[in-house]
C-alpha cells in the first residue's frame, strides 16, 4: 500500500498557491517566506484556515518607562519586545525600546508584526512592517521599521 505524501495549500492577496510537499514547507519556514502568507487549506474543515494567530500582548513592565508616543508590541512569531513608536512617517517609523541586551531580538530584513495600543481608549490594531535596522542607544535598542504607505489604522490611534 502506497503512502500518499501530504499536500499544502497556502494563499495571500486573495490567491491561492501550492501543492507544497513537507520538504517545500520547511524550506518556506526556514527562510521566513512562510510568513508571507495568511492562511492555509485546511483539508479536514474544507476552509481556509489563518496560518498565524496573535500572541497575547505581554504586560508593560513597571520599571520601564516611555516616553510617550503609540504603545507597541513588535514580534515576529519567535520574538517578542515592547517599545513605543517614534518618528512616524509614510515609510515607516522607529519603534524605542527600553531593552538594552546585547544584541537586537530581530534579524536583519526581519518581517515584523505591530501591534499598537492606544492607551486612551484601550484600541489596538496590527500592523506588518519590515525591519530596515538596529541601533543601540544609551536608552536601549531602536528598530528601524518599514512599511508601504502610513497605514491607516495610525490615523485612527
Amino acid at each position: 500500500m502506497s503512502q500518499q505524501k501530504k499536500a499544502t495549500y497556502l494563499a495571500k492577496g486573495g490567491k491561492s498557491f501550492g501543492p507544497f510537499d513537507e520538504k517545500e514547507m520547511e524550506t518556506l519556514k526556514s527562510s521566513g517566506e512562510l510568513e508571507n502568507f495568511g492562511f492555509y487549506w485546511d483539508a479536514r474543515f474544507r476552509k481556509w484556515t489563518p496560518l498565524h494567530e496573535l500572541p497575547p500582548p505581554p504586560a508593560m513592565p513597571k520599571n520601564l518607562e516611555f516616553r510617550g508616543g503609540i504603545q507597541a508590541v513588535c514580534h515576529d512569531r519567535q520574538n517578542m519586545i515592547t517599545g513605543a513608536l517614534e518618528s512616524v512617517t509614510d515609510a515607516g517609523c522607529e519603534l524605542v525600546t527600553g531593552d538594552r541586551s546585547h544584541r537586537p531580538y530581530f534579524a536583519p530584513d526581519a518581517r515584523v508584526i505591530l501591534n499598537l495600543l492606544d492607551p486612551e481608549s484601550g484600541r489596538s490594531t496590527n500592523l506588518r512592517g519590515k525591519l530596515r535596522g538596529a541601533r543601540l542607544t544609551q536608552g536601549g535598542w531602536r528598530y528601524e521599521i518599514s512599511w508601504e504607505g502610513r497605514p491607516e489604522a495610525l490615523e485612527q490611534l
